[in-house]
């Protein structure tokens, strides 16, 4: 994938500029993935916000989702659904196990973005040879206190777009950045950005089961001040 590299760097950027500390990784095979997601549970531990990126690719196997490592060595032909699915386990990594470490750990608000269903001929279901297969991501149900928003649609692939970054990507870090926009707002404002720049072609979606007070990655708004008094001549 040509942008998901840039993509990683961006929001890591982004988030230690709003005060995030950051596990920033690039290009790692399923051993180090499962290594930095366990520093990362170690790290966000009673914290206020826990928020996990990924850029790259993302398929659905048996109806769970799986991020693909490099040198993975997975391969969907010639399998029939049970392999396929104990390939996936043993091979790649679940994303339900993001979602899973980051709840144990008892953070007070969990969000995982996966811009991770890039249209790519390793998306598609090889066994339907059909270049026109949508492919993309199975719905997930977040626990409470979780948020977990996809690049588009479940079912759907999303573009990787033509600048530096990928389309999904670009919008969410220009709304990440904007005070006083709730955690809610940021998303819904990325999906208006991304579904007028594709022609409506893509539509990000988010499963939600936030609780509590609204989260502002930038921070809240500043107060307006008060109008000033005028002061009116004393007869």
């Amino acid at each position: 994938l040509r942008n998901a590299t840039n993509d990683a760097k961006a929001v890591a950027k982004t988030l230690r500029e709003l005060g995030f500390k950051v596990i920033e990784e690039h290009n790692v095979t399923r051993d180090e993935l499962l290594q930095a997601v366990a520093d990362f549970r170690k790290g966000v531990a009673g914290a206020d916000v826990a928020l996990f990126y990924y850029a790259g690719h993302g398929i659905s196997v048996a109806g769970s989702n799986y991020l693909i490592p490099i040198k993975s060595g997975y391969r969907q032909d010639a399998a029939d659904d049970t392999t396929r699915r104990l390939l996936a386990e043993t091979r790649l990594f679940n994303a339900e196990q993001t979602v899973a470490e980051m709840s144990a750990a008892g953070a007070r608000c969990n969000i995982v973005i996966l811009d991770a269903c890039r249209n790519t001929p390793l998306a598609r279901d090889p066994r339907t040879r059909d270049a026109t297969s949508p492919g993309g991501l199975a719905e997930m149900s977040p626990p409470a206190g979780s948020l977990i928003a996809f690049a588009t649609d479940a079912g759907r692939t999303a573009h990787d777009g033509e600048g530096v970054n990928g389309l999904y990507t670009e919008e969410l870090l220009r709304h990440m950045r904007t005070p006083g926009l709730t955690i809610e707002q940021v998303f819904k404002r990325t999906r208006a950005g991304v579904l007028e720049r594709s022609g409506g072609a893509q539509i990000p979606a988010e499963y939600s089961r936030l609780i509590g007070e609204d989260v502002y990655l930038a921070g809240a708004a500043p107060a307006t001040p008060p109008p000033a008094m005028k002061a009116e001549p004393v007869p």
